[in-house]
């Protein structure tokens, strides 16, 4: 985690952890003040990646089972269980427990949310309207997110490592390749679209046909964001 990003309608201002006064949590508290007043903002949490678990199948207390298979549960970290909109699937993600209880004492009722939760949200209610298949495309620094649905059903989605274009490159095609997708059976989307990724759109425009933008707005962030895309829709 690099840092905390505030966002509201009028603006959006990254603020890294190497720029936080010695008294974080006072700092804290006064920003949280300063952008939201009295009204609990939401959290979006990015930490790592979360687990979407088929709702009929889920039982709360295999929880730990289910995620420890996935991936690496992080000391001094807990896992949060929230539905998808659609209900049909539960999102098993983690989040530091310090950052939890001390969101918790600013707002009792705050929301905390991984952030794959809310883009799958998004990507659903796109994608359950068409009849192709349609492939999302998450970028953000040091990773990216990739979101495979037919109409409303989510068929496969992971996060990858990348900090360059060819690495980026490597595991869109190598899932692709992997899950058997005709290039002309499938519609690929970015999600947003944004000055600092023009060489990663270029470069899949080389190899696949249909490229599309999803929920393009103004670049309004002033300051460099790890996940743009959050400070944009």
């Amino acid at each position: 985690m690099d840092g905390f990003c505030f966002y509201t309608p009028q603006q959006c201002e990254f603020i890294s952890f190497k720029n936080f006064p010695t008294d974080t949590q006072g700092f804290l508290e006064q920003t949280f003040k300063k952008y939201f007043g009295d009204q609990p903002p939401s959290i979006i949490h990015f930490e790592h990646p979360a687990l979407f678990v088929p709702q009929a199948l889920f039982e709360n207390s295999k929880k730990e089972d289910y995620y420890t298979h996935y991936n690496t549960l992080a000391e001094a970290f807990e896992l949060n269980v929230l539905d998808t909109e659609d209900k049909t699937l539960k999102v098993v993600a983690p989040i530091a427990s310090k950052w939890k209880s001390f969101f918790k004492k600013m707002h009792a009722n705050i929301d905390i949310i991984n952030y794959q939760n809310l883009l799958y949200n998004l990507v659903q209610s796109h994608s359950k309207t068409q009849t192709s298949k349609q492939l999302f495309v998450h970028l953000q620094k040091g990773a990216f997110d990739l979101f495979l649905f037919d109409g409303a059903k989510l068929l496969f989605n992971n996060r990858f490592a990348q900090n360059n274009v060819d690495t980026f490159l490597y595991f869109l095609f190598y899932v692709v390749e992997t899950l058997k997708l005709d290039q002309d059976a499938f519609d690929l989307y970015f999600l947003g679209k944004y000055d600092s990724y023009n060489a990663y759109y270029d470069g899949v425009s080389n190899f696949h046909n249909n490229l599309q933008y999803l929920f393009v707005e103004e670049q309004k962030n002033t300051t460099p964001a790890p996940a743009p895309f959050f400070c944009s829709h």
